[in-house]
């Protein structure tokens, strides 16, 4: 999954079964970016960035095979991560991040693997 930052074109997102990874050149230089997402075996399944504020992103994460996934976030640009309240009971995959002009965060769940 990709996620660009639409306040500055070179800083891109990526979520992959190895981690999280960001890019400030425009894609040609990748870094990974796990601080805080809950454990080595955690994987992120969702990303997000506020169209507004290019340093918040929200990240769905399944910490461990079988355990109920919940959203992380950044203030600092992905640079590090804090876990919210937002568990989601049941669900394993995100589908989507989508925000609100007065700063409410909606998110669309799977609770099966989408592709199967």
């Amino acid at each position: 999954m990709l996620a660009a930052n639409q306040t500055d074109s070179d800083i891109i997102y990526s979520s992959t079964t190895n981690g999280l990874f960001s890019s400030m050149d425009q894609g040609n230089n990748w870094q990974k970016i796990n601080i805080g997402l809950a454990g080595e075996g955690a994987v992120v399944t969702g990303l997000g960035l506020s169209s507004e504020n290019g340093k918040i992103a929200y990240a769905f994460v399944m910490p461990s095979p079988g355990e109920d996934g919940h959203v992380i976030k950044s203030i600092d640009g992905a640079k590090t991560w804090a876990k919210t309240d937002g568990q989601i009971n049941g669900a394993k995959y995100l589908g989507k991040f989508a925000f609100g002009k007065n700063g409410e965060v909606y998110a669309t769940v799977n609770r099966k693997h989408p592709m199967g």
